[in-house]
């Protein structure tokens, strides 16, 4: 298999090949995704199988996709894909969204893509589990990328009115972990504040970090006190 991948990533490189390359790809990923949810594989973890690590595979569909042309549309389709329900048992959502971002080269690209993720976001109407789940990443990833463009209001104010998540405690502990990794120190303490005026009873780690940052001027090395 993994000799198959090689193949489709180094010799397909131009026109309908490429094209075609890209598509099976893309449908080997999606098939992946899919055995890591329902047994149709002798394994509980397909990726491992194909001596690929998830991450590593979508960055490959990703860049491949895009190499036969950035629209609205592939990028829309990247999205999707990046946020399927089917995880490797050594990866976090998380690490997809940034391998998506991380292919995000330009401005106008950050930007199409916050559109069409929040396009994406708007059909997702059933209430199923996995749904819900895959509303959550696309938020997360529009945060991301309007980080990314240094949008932080628009970022934070998306999150916090779209993140699907009733308890409180755990939306702002999702959202000051992504401020952590973006450095965003004046952004932490206020959210960090915000959320313990509204009697948002905040984990101690959080605390800690609150602590150190106040101390030090600076954040800890590890979010995972």
């Amino acid at each position: 298999m993994k000799n198959y991948i090689k193949t489709l990533r180094d010799h397909y490189t131009e026109g309908e090949e490429a094209e075609t390359a890209a598509l099976l790809l893309e449908k080997l990923y999606r098939m992946l995704c899919y055995g890591c949810c329902y047994y149709i594989f002798s394994t509980t973890d397909p990726f491992q199988s194909i001596g690929m690590r998830q991450n590593e595979l979508l960055d490959l569909v990703i860049k491949k996709s895009f190499a036969c042309g950035v629209t609205s549309e592939r990028i829309c389709k990247m999205e999707e894909i990046s946020t399927l329900s089917g995880l490797s048992y050594d990866m976090l959502s998380g690490s997809l969204l940034s391998v998506l971002a991380a292919n995000l080269k330009t401005a106008d690209m950050k930007e199409t893509a916050i559109a069409e993720a929040k396009k994406l976001r708007q059909k997702i109407v059933s209430i199923r589990y996995s749904d819900r789940e895959q509303k959550n990443s696309l938020t997360t990833l529009i945060l991301m990328i309007h980080f990314s463009l240094y949008e932080y209001e628009e970022g934070i104010r998306d999150f916090k009115e779209k993140y699907l998540e009733p308890d409180k405690e755990i939306l702002y502990y999702v959202l000051l972990s992504h401020m952590f990794f973006y450095d965003l120190k004046n952004y932490w303490v206020r959210e960090y504040k915000t959320a313990l005026n509204q009697g948002i009873s905040l984990r101690k780690s959080l605390m800690e970090i609150y602590e150190y940052l106040m101390e030090h001027g600076e954040f800890p090395e590890s979010f995972y006190l």
